[in-house]
């Protein structure tokens, strides 16, 4: 554009932006609704249209009335019978333990157990019945008699003492002596049921003795 010496050049023009139009709202297409269980829908329709009188009828099992008291019953029962036994259990456990006396310790001990007839000395050693078993105490029981046994090894000794009456049972207690006894005999029963066999035997003798005496003198008279 031209303009003459001395003039002014005009005032540019300021273009002022103009705001874009709005653009008209888009609404989307709805999407066409597909029933994927239209069949399904269609046969329960169907199946509601039959009449109530077409449809099967199902009748609930009645519970025998009879029955129903009876598994009470019973039930109650065994709640009873558990309520008792935790009960009692409970009731013995609370109890304190009874302490035994010395009296019912030694008759608990002592049952079952024979018993020495007189005072008996083993080498000049009282015998106790604690320490005794009850074979070695009915031999000894069984000895009668004064004698020697056990290749003379043994010597058992009968007698009174005052109104009772006592059994001494010694042998020589060096140690030779000892381990010849060994020989004879393993341990104080075997010497007991030998010197038992022994007496067992002179008693038998003793009665045929005094068996043919008496009919030696029946004779005489």
């Amino acid at each position: 554009m031209a303009f003459k010496m001395g003039e002014k050049p005009p005032k540019k023009l300021i273009e002022t932006p103009v705001a874009p139009a709005p653009e008209p709202d888009v609404v989307p297409a709805e999407e066409e609704f597909v029933d994927e269980y239209a069949h399904l829908n269609g046969a329960l329709a169907k199946g509601a249209a039959v009449g109530a009188t077409e449809l099967p009828t199902v009748v609930a099992p009645q519970a025998d009335a009879a029955v129903a008291p009876q598994a009470n019953t019973d039930a109650m029962a065994q709640l009873a019978s558990m309520i008792g036994q935790q009960v009692a259990a409970a009731v013995t456990a609370a109890q304190p333990v009874k302490r035994m006396t010395f009296g019912e310790y030694q008759r608990r001990v002592n049952k079952g157990r024979s018993k020495l007839k007189r005072v008996c000395w083993n080498c000049g050693v009282l015998m106790q019945e604690s320490v005794l078993s009850n074979r070695e105490i009915d031999l000894l029981n069984e000895i009668t008699h004064t004698g020697r046994y056990i290749n003379r090894l043994v010597e058992v000794i009968v007698r009174d003492n005052g109104a009772d009456e006592e059994l001494e049972i010694r042998w020589n207690m060096k140690r030779d002596a000892q381990f010849e006894l060994k020989g004879f005999a393993r341990n104080f029963l075997d010497i007991l049921e030998q010197v038992a066999v022994a007496q067992v035997e002179e008693r038998a003798d003793a009665e045929a003795k005094d068996e043919r005496a008496a009919a030696r003198r029946k004779q005489r008279a």
